[in-house]
């Protein structure tokens, strides 16, 4: 869970750094204002989530489409650029510049799985989605053959008129390629860019506290965070949580180094998931599973996620202490939070005392309930009790 928030500020630092690329088309973008702009937009997107769920979904959908615009335009782009006879870079060495050792081939699986990863969402919504198992991976299938198509000829397009050594230099690779191609039109690459990724980020932040939601809901985490705000209908704990975390991880701009801890942590979860899809497999062969996949698939993912944990070790042995220490975190979190009972009775009594507290100051400060509470005869309990 903790990779998710990682994501929303992933993505919550690229829409600050297109955002304001064109004012320093020729320097260096300041870390600072970076930072602040994308926890703006995080701490915006949050609270729209909290006010109205619908509205919010409405327009990530519109966004979403400037996306589809974006790419459009820089293939087409492309396309042309190439039509022209402009394709010096592909006939020279794409990979002059790339390191071969495993560690490093590693750590360049995370950026792949970053940019390919968001088909894994929708595993968030299986509840609401009719026959699942079939419906989710078809969806799954469809989603991933579409971005591969695009994103490579996105790729295409850049390297059209870009050498690898300038992408590699370029903060916001599109807004440079819209600059050399688009000439008095190239502000709309980051227009529809910006957009885009305010609309992506607004999908991360719901679809994410969702998760949130439900692990609470299902006593994985603390229960307050499965409360439901009673005059909007909407998961404020949950959404808010999850905006708190993502904020700490813009404690650093650099992207890069937020998708080494992401990938660390996606892998290292990843392990842990594959392994016990075997082991349920053995020990309760006859539970009843929705989609079942044949355990060639667990295997193969166990192997590639010791592969992808074990390596960067050695090539980024900081950044994947760091992630792993973030896992870590979790161990004392839901030992004292989530499993009071398993502690001493000195020590049960103080955390149930404490949660207790905590939980009823965020019900007054959010007015939420429970889900399955009657909302209004529990918004008059809490009126009672505030008065």
């Amino acid at each position: 869970m903790k990779q998710r928030p990682c994501n929303i500020a992933i993505l919550g630092l690229s829409f600050a750094q297109y955002l304001i690329q064109p004012l320093f088309e020729k320097c260096q973008l300041p870390d600072e204002s970076v930072r602040i702009i994308a926890a703006a937009a995080i701490c915006i997107l949050v609270l729209l989530n909290c006010w109205d769920v619908g509205a919010s979904a409405k327009v990530t959908s519109v966004f979403t489409f400037s996306k589809l615009f974006a790419l459009a335009v820089i293939i087409t782009a492309g396309i042309f650029e190439i039509a022209k006879g402009n394709h010096d870079n592909f006939t020279e060495s794409l990979f002059k510049y790339s390191k071969w050792d495993p560690g490093n081939i590693t750590v360049a699986f995370f950026s792949g799985f970053f940019a390919y990863g968001g088909a894994s969402t929708l595993n968030f919504v299986t509840e609401e989605i009719q026959n699942p198992s079939k419906t989710l991976p078809r969806a799954i299938f469809l989603s991933i053959t579409t971005v591969i198509i695009a994103y490579v000829l996105a790729n295409m397009a850049y390297f059209s008129v870009m050498s690898p050594q300038e992408i590699l230099d370029s903060e916001a690779v599109a807004v440079s390629f819209g600059i050399r191609t688009l000439g008095s039109f190239s502000w709309v690459i980051p227009v529809f860019i910006v957009i885009s990724t305010f609309g992506g980020l607004g999908v991360l932040i719901m679809q994410f506290s969702r998760l949130v939601f439900a692990g609470a809901r299902s006593g994985h985490l603390p229960r307050v965070l499965s409360f439901v705000q009673i005059h909007r209908f909407t998961p404020a704990p949950a959404l808010i949580f999850m905006g708190l975390i993502s904020l700490i991880y813009l404690s650093t701009s650099d992207v890069y180094i937020l998708i080494t801890y992401g990938g660390f942590m996606y892998n290292f979860a990843g392990l842990g998931i594959a392994s016990s899809i075997i082991y349920l497999r053995r020990v309760r062969p006859n539970l009843h599973r929705p989609i079942k996949v044949p355990l060639i698939l667990p295997i193969i993912s166990i192997i590639m996620s010791l592969c992808l944990v074990c390596l960067p070790i050695y090539t980024a042995p900081k950044e994947a202490a760091v992630g792993c220490g973030i896992m870590l975190t979790g161990l004392p979190v839901y030992y004292l939070l989530v499993l009071p009972s398993q502690n001493s009775n000195f020590i049960q009594s103080g955390l149930t005392n404490t949660i207790s507290s905590a939980t009823n100051v965020i019900q007054k400060l959010l007015v939420a309930v429970p889900e399955e509470m009657n909302f209004r005869s529990e918004s008059n309990s809490l009126i009672n009790r505030t008065n």
